[in-house]
Order: C-alpha cells, then structure tokens, then sequence
C-alpha cells in the first residue's frame, strides 16, 4: 500500500494553488484597473478622412487615328478600326467583255462565252451591267448555275463579290488581315479590268490597348471607358488582350469627359500620370484629391487622450485597419472634431486606408467585455499555468 502523504505536502500543494489564484486575482484586478471601469468616453458615430485620387479628361474635338492617352503606366492609342479588315478591289467593265476575255480572282480565271462550255466560264449577256451580274453569280455559286454560268463552278475559296455603283463588281477577301493583300485579281481582253493587280486594305486586328474612334467625341470616350474598365466590347471596340486598368476605373462625366480615379485611396493616387493628346486632354498631369489620414471624425467629440476602451461597430463594411472585436483607446485628441485611436494603450497610432460604408461607431466596451477581448488573445493552456501577469501582458 503506497504510504499517505504527509501533512505539510497537502498544506503545500494547497498554498501553491491560493498564490497561483492570488496572482491571476491580482493580474486580473490590474487588468480591471488599466482598462477602465466604466470605460471613458461616450459612444459616437464616426467618419474617416481617406479620399481617393480624381482626374477629368475632356475632348474638345474627336481623337485622331495614332493619338496616345497615358494613364498611369498605361499607353491607350486610338485607331479607325479595331477589328481586322478585309483587302478588297474594284472590278470596272468599260464595254461588254468579248468571248474568252478572262478575270482571275484569287487562283480561278473566269472565262466569258457566248456558250458555257466548261467550269468556270460565265456567260456574255446583253450588257456589260448582266455580265457582271453573271459573273458575280459564278464567283459566289449563286443562282444560274447551268444558265449564266457552267455547272459545276464552285464558290471563289479566297474572295466574294457584290455589285458595285455603276458597272463595277467590288471583290472583298473572305478572311479578313492582311493574307488578303495578295489575292490576285487581274483580267485580259481590255473590256474588264481590275484598279490593282491584288486586293488592297487587308488589316490585321489593332493590338491591345488600342481603342477604336467612335462617330464622335463622345462615342469614342465611351469606347475608352470601356478599354479602362476592362468591360464589353473587346475586338470591337478597344484591341483584343486589353485588360482592366491596375490603378484606375473610368466612368462617364458631364458632357464629353470623363472622370478617372483611383482604385486606392490614399495620397498615392496622386502620382497617376495623366497625359493627353490632340483633342484630348488632362486638367493636371497627375491625378489628384487622394488623402491619407488616420484621423476618424466626429463634431464635437469630447473626447480626450487616453479614452477607452471602445469596440468598433457598423452597419456596413468597416473601414480598413478597424477590427471588429478588437479594443481600441484614443491614442491623440487632434482637436474638437477629429481623433486618433490604438489598439494598444502603448502603441502607435491605428492605420485607416479606407472609408468602408455604413454607419460607423465607436462604443466603450464594458469592462467585462474588455477582459474578455483581452483573456481572449490567449490560448486557454496559457491563462490556466499563468502564474504571474507578465504572462498574460497587457496590450
């Protein structure tokens, strides 16, 4: 049988746990004693002082093809089309074509005859205007196959074909870039004949950030809002591979402008380059109006330095560098209206980096509720083997 403990072992173990009990009593009354009871102050509602960086672009005029807006590190540059365009020749008949003249569009040749007489001969009618139209036939596979020109002719792979003013045929690339530069369209006989010896005016699609000139000034803004935002309309309106901008959003202003701002609020806002051209044009070189401040505001606060505890609350989103279930003390009374708060009686002032929304207020918390936040910033293990008050430091 193990022998009893002794009498001073149990005195001994009893004494360590009433000092243990004593120095988490004491921690806690001086705990009690910094917080505050109650806590000083009255509860208020508060607002922020973070204000974002602003610009106004104004177009006096329409932008002019290879004119460049910067915005921050970002070059937009304005072109007449953003899409692709198709390479495309004019086909102009001075007389009716005689049998055997030829037009070779791309790598078919086309042979007008008074009778059909094999694939791809397109036949002569009363006017030089019908054998166009036969012709314009025969390029598409259109109706008359058998007729106005032999079966069997299939559609033209590299080009259409539509009527054009007068007795014109206009033959359009049918993929669009410039591939179709260097589609042939040449003709024999002398009746017929081509402006150029290729189709002309293929494009390849506009690069990235590159925004198309609307019908008008305020057209085009509207294109460049879209460009900035990254919104709808990439390929059409501004260059495929466009993406929002990282430091700014643009919306529509009064008339032709357009308000930008910054996405950050803060006084780094204010170093956003802003730089126009031509018809367009920047008030400043810079954004401007961005404010960093720490300072929460309130009329007439009445309160002083050191105040506190106080538990932030909202009805929307809290500004950003208040916490919810964190104390906070007033760190510097800046004057009547505005103020500083801390999270540590000790330390340094509570960044603020923006406004959130809603109602904010700042409410004393109860000294309950104060050591309750402050037991809380412990693991339970730590406050049960505390045995003295520089383990569980007060913030």
């Amino acid at each position: 049988m193990a022998a009893l403990p002794r009498l001073r072992h149990l005195r001994r173990g009893k004494h360590s746990r009433v000092r243990h009990r004593g120095k988490i009593l004491t921690w806690l009354a001086e705990l009690f004693d910094v917080l505050g009871d109650p806590a000083t102050g009255t509860a208020q509602n508060f607002t922020t002082d973070v204000q974002v960086a602003v610009g106004v672009l104004t177009a006096v005029g329409n932008a002019v093809a290879d004119e460049v807006l910067t915005i921050g590190t970002t070059d937009y540059t304005f072109k007449a089309n953003i899409e692709a365009q198709a390479a495309v020749g004019t086909l102009t008949a001075i007389d009716n074509p005689d049998d055997n003249d030829t037009v070779t569009i791309g790598v078919k040749v086309y042979r007008f005859k008074g009778t059909i007489a094999q694939i791809n001969d397109v036949l002569i009618g009363a006017s030089a205007s019908d054998s166009l139209d036969n012709l314009i036939a025969a390029v598409t596979a259109g109706a008359g196959a058998g007729t106005l020109y032999f079966t069997g002719t299939t559609a033209n792979a590299d080009a259409t074909a539509v009527a054009g003013g007068g007795d014109t045929v206009t033959v359009t690339a049918l993929v669009a870039g410039t591939a179709g530069n260097s589609i042939a369209t040449t003709a024999t006989g002398g009746d017929v004949d081509f402006a150029a010896a290729t189709l002309l005016g293929g494009e390849a699609a506009e690069a990235a950030y590159s925004v198309e000139i609307g019908v008008s000034a305020s057209a085009t803004l509207d294109n460049l809002i879209a460009a900035i935002n990254g919104a709808a309309g990439a390929g059409t309106l501004y260059g495929t591979g466009t993406v929002a901008h990282p430091d700014v959003s643009a919306a529509a202003g009064a008339g032709d402008t357009v308000n930008i701002t910054a996405l950050v609020a803060g006084t780094a806002g204010n170093s956003i380059a802003t730089v126009g051209e031509g018809d367009l044009s920047f008030a400043t070189a810079t954004l401007e109006g961005g404010v960093t401040s720490n300072n929460l505001q309130a009329t007439a606060h009445g309160y002083a330095t050191g105040d506190g505890p106080f538990l932030v609350t909202t009805s929307g989103t809290r500004p950003t560098g208040l916490l919810a279930s964190t104390l906070y003390w007033l760190k510097l009374r800046v004057d009547a209206d505005n103020f500083t708060v801390t999270g540590k009686r000790a330390g340094g002032v509570t960044g603020i980096s923006s406004d959130g929304s809603g109602t904010h207020t700042l409410t004393p918390a109860s000294s309950e509720e104060a050591i309750f936040e402050q037991l809380k910033r412990h693991p339970r293990e730590v406050v049960n083997e505390a045995t003295d008050i520089d383990d569980l430091a007060i913030s």
